[in-house]
């Protein structure tokens, strides 16, 4: 017959000086910390289960923090998000402050919408804010330019002209910098492309 054994776990305890009691190891705080008022409740070896914490804070997770409403929820460090706006409170804020271009609108950090889309070649790009939009689309499309002799013999249709010669340019409209600009790429008379530019032209 063989002997078998019970294993129980072992107890971490201190013993109290004055009362001579066996404090088992929730007793740990001191409770003489940053915004702590005292124990709560019994000691026990000179320290407690917890503490009491000054106006503001409350007790969590073994030590006291400040107290912070529901509005105190944003970290601020999201996208397009430059910190925080006003005093946090557990390391939240109530708001964010934005990126340049980019408006606290609530609970996120959205692009200012400033452009009418009205001009020559603009059309609207997304939802509209007070009339307004982010960024608009360019809708010219391209214009080729061929010159044979310095004179300009094609334009409009996005194609070389095939009776052209010489070096010639293909006009794409994109948005640029709050505008649509006419991006050039240029081409010698063997259709290599030979670079890009930016310049304006006219339609």
């Amino acid at each position: 017959k063989s002997d078998s054994y019970e294993v129980r776990p072992v107890l971490e305890l201190s013993l109290d000086s004055v009362s001579g009691k066996v404090c088992n190891k929730s007793f740990q705080y001191t409770c003489d910390g940053a915004n702590e008022t005292g124990g709560s409740g019994t000691a026990c070896g000179g320290k407690y289960q917890s503490c009491n914490c000054a106006s503001g804070y409350e007790w969590k997770d073994g030590s006291c923090v400040a107290q912070c409403d529901s509005s105190y929820k944003y970290t601020c460090n999201g996208t397009n998000e430059n910190g925080g706006s006003g005093t946090a409170c557990g390391g939240k804020y109530k708001k964010c402050t934005c990126a340049s271009g980019y408006e606290w609108n609530g609970n996120i950090c959205r692009q200012v919408n400033k452009y009418l889309c009205d001009n020559q070649c603009e059309t609207p790009n997304g939802q509209a804010v007070n009339g307004l939009y982010a960024s608009c689309n360019c809708s010219c499309g391209r214009v080729c330019y061929g010159w044979s002799n310095q004179k300009l013999i094609t334009k409009g249709t996005g194609e070389k002209d095939p009776t052209s010669s010489g070096t010639y340019y293909l006009w794409e409209y994109k948005w640029l910098n709050g505008s649509c600009v006419a991006q050039a790429s240029e081409y010698d008379s063997n259709d290599k492309y030979l670079g890009s530019v930016t310049i304006g032209c006219q339609l």
